[in-house]
């Protein structure tokens, strides 16, 4: 008799107390769709202001080649990024071109691409797409001459990495 009581007793507990203890956990909140966004969201956004400080903390030099024939003697550049995100390419600014604003985008696997659109007085334009992962920078630059064809160079920040 005891034994039916203390397991009637014991039952009875788990029953009453179960419903509180289910609907303790449905009511637990759960992230919403919504702050996960936000969360990735701010996670890249912390990851390009990264990206411009690596860009802005020194001057890239860099070696271009044409991508036509590979066989002109590489040019070096040198390429900075300023806080306002404004981008110079110091060769292109000895030619007439101004600095231009650039943008940014990261990769998941942790590659920065950046590109800009430099322009001339005289009408010709310079568009620049190039990635940066670890201390490796490479890309390309086309110039289209006003009136003339474009002109596609290959650019590296490693000097072994242009065909000489």
């Amino acid at each position: 008799m005891k034994k039916r009581l203390c397991i009637l007793v014991t039952m009875g507990m788990v029953i009453m107390y179960s419903p509180f203890s289910l609907a303790a956990e449905r009511n637990k909140k759960k992230p919403s769709p919504v702050s996960a966004t936000v969360s990735l969201e701010r996670a890249k956004q912390d990851e390009e202001a990264k990206a411009r400080q690596v860009l802005r903390a020194e001057e890239w030099v860099v070696y271009l080649s044409r991508l036509s024939d590979g066989q002109d003697k590489p040019q070096i550049d040198i390429l900075t990024f300023s806080l306002e995100n404004v981008f110079t390419s110091k060769n292109l600014a000895s030619k007439g071109y101004r600095s231009a604003a650039y943008s940014l985008t990261t990769d998941n696997d942790g590659t920065l691409a950046w590109e800009s659109l430099g322009e001339n007085a005289d009408g010709s334009v310079a568009f620049w797409h190039g990635e940066l992962k670890g201390r490796l920078m490479h890309g390309v630059v086309s110039i289209q001459q006003q009136n003339a064809a474009i002109e596609d160079f290959y650019f590296t920040s490693d000097a072994s990495d242009i065909k000489r």
